[in-house]
């Protein structure tokens, strides 16, 4: 996928992250409900997929609050910065790229994130193909050499610190949520397995109201008071 396609499916879903990481003081003459709880208003369903491997559609409103992927895109200033990644390096061929993990992270299923959980969520993601998977199309094969080095050996060279930051099929989460053969049903009855600020508190298909995601109090960035705890 071209870097200018890759660049539009980012930029909305980084200007809803940075707005949620704002201020929430009410403004003046503003009438607000509760000053914690960020609403969402959409004049069709939102969540359609919830499979972070497969989702392709109205979900990636609110996916990105649920999960992250290894690096993430900055419209501002047009580069690419780390996220779950805390740097990453390609080699002067641009045939090997290799991301170093932060440590302290978990997914809201409670187990750590390593290089080989984020290798297997990546490998299911490939493996499955669909959605668009495609954008690792270049990658033949990823290694995980320690606990916190992951290493993506390519076909042929591409920019994977920007693809590693895509919307969809971008998100590294936790494959052992469920069983392997389970996984994709277990998704798809409202629950996630990501890394990021937001996780499900209640879901119903169809409703005026619905999804409400809650913080995740064990967020590697931490919550400040100023912080939404809520997103509905």
């Amino acid at each position: 996928m071209s870097r200018a396609r890759t660049v539009c499916a980012l930029t909305a879903v980084v200007g809803l992250q940075l707005l949620l990481q704002a201020c929430t003081s009410p403004v003046e003459g503003t009438r607000l409900l509760d000053p914690t709880v960020f609403n969402i208003a959409s004049t069709v369903e939102v969540m359609i997929g919830w499979d972070p491997a497969t989702h392709a559609s109205n979900e990636v409103k609110a996916m990105p609050l649920m999960y992250e992927g290894l690096t993430r895109y900055d419209p501002a200033t047009d580069t690419v910065q780390p996220l779950l990644a805390e740097s990453f390096s390609a080699a002067p061929d641009g045939m090997q790229w290799t991301f170093r993990l932060r440590e302290g992270v978990t997914f809201h299923t409670g187990r750590r994130l390593t290089a080989q959980a984020a290798k297997e969520a990546l490998d299911r993601t490939i493996a499955l193909g669909l959605g668009s998977a495609y954008i690792w199309s270049s990658v033949e094969r990823i290694a995980a050499p320690d606990p916190l080095t992951l290493v993506f050996h390519l076909r042929y060279p591409a920019p994977i610190d920007l693809i590693a930051a895509a919307a969809y099929q971008g998100e590294i989460y936790d494959v052992r949520a469920a069983l392997a053969d389970e996984l994709g049903d277990w998704f798809s009855e409202g629950r996630d397995a990501g890394t990021g600020p937001y996780t499900v508190d209640a879901w119903h298909r169809g409703q005026e109201v619905e999804l409400r995601l809650k913080a995740h109090d064990g967020y590697w960035r931490g919550w400040e008071p100023h912080h939404y705890r809520n997103v509905v």
